[in-house]
């Protein structure tokens, strides 16, 4: 019986032994368990913590790469725009060149063209007044204003030279036109009104108011001669004709009168 209470006695010890054992080992294992779930854990939010920088870094990256194809499409526009102000600064240089030789020139030209335009006024005078005496006021008047245009500061050299051809034409289309007007001579020293004709250049009439009296201008001689009276009547046509008063018709007119003719 004491044998028996021994033995399990030693049993009991034996089995609290092992327990504590048993209870001893666990208790490091658990420990080493609790702090590799930790880890873990640990390991997961750095992980999400990187992934997030990495994401950052990315969103970051995509902004910085969008913002640099930007820089680089301005400079690309930038240096197109600067090579297109380059031409044009070239060709406003090559045209200021230009501009400065063409103002040179004019300058010449003004200085040589101006006594060839009051020589050819000169010439104009002189040529109304020793050509047949049609319109003596209006063709003098015109002379007379050119000669004023000629005087003054604030007209160019290319108006004058302009106004001056104007007048050569109008006395070129005197040659080639039939004028009726009225005007008037001195005739012992009074003013006498009459009706001329002007044919051209070819032949220049007067005619009395009454029509009992014409003559034609000799310009070899620089006077007028009485006309026949048998020359009032186609005078007194070709006033009208030039009047537009009748239509035209075949005129019968001396172009200088003969010799037996002024006797």
């Amino acid at each position: 019986m004491i044998d028996v209470l021994v033995r399990l006695r030693t049993m009991a010890l034996s089995l609290a032994s092992a327990g504590c054992l048993v209870f001893a080992l666990a208790a490091p294992a658990q420990a080493q368990l609790g702090e590799a779930e930790d880890n873990a854990q640990s390991a997961v939010r750095e992980g999400a913590d990187s992934q997030a920088r990495i994401n950052n870094l990315d969103d970051e990256t995509e902004a910085l790469l969008r913002e640099y194809r930007v820089v680089v499409e301005r400079l690309q526009a930038m240096r197109e725009y600067n090579e297109q102000q380059r031409r044009l600064i070239a060709a406003q240089e090559a045209e200021i060149t230009s501009l400065e030789s063409q103002i040179e020139n004019v300058t010449t030209l003004r200085r040589d063209i101006s006594p060839v335009v009051q020589h050819m006024l000169d010439g104009l005078n002189e040529f109304i007044r020793l050509d047949v005496p049609f319109l003596p006021e209006e063709r003098q008047g015109r002379v007379g204003r050119l000669n004023e245009l000629m005087e003054r500061a604030d007209i160019t050299v290319a108006e004058k030279f302009r106004r001056v051809l104007e007048a050569y034409q109008i006395e070129n289309d005197y040659g080639r036109t039939i004028e009726a007007y009225v005007g008037t001579i001195d005739e012992g020293g009074e003013a006498l009104e009459l009706d001329f004709l002007k044919i051209g250049r070819v032949a220049f009439f007067y005619q009395t108011k009454d029509q009992s009296r014409s003559a034609i201008w000799n310009q070899d001689a620089g006077e007028w001669e009485i006309l026949p009276d048998r020359f009032n009547g186609p005078v007194r046509i070709g006033i009208n004709m030039a009047r537009e008063v009748i239509p035209p018709e075949i005129l019968v007119l001396p172009v200088r009168l003969r010799a037996e003719e002024t006797e």
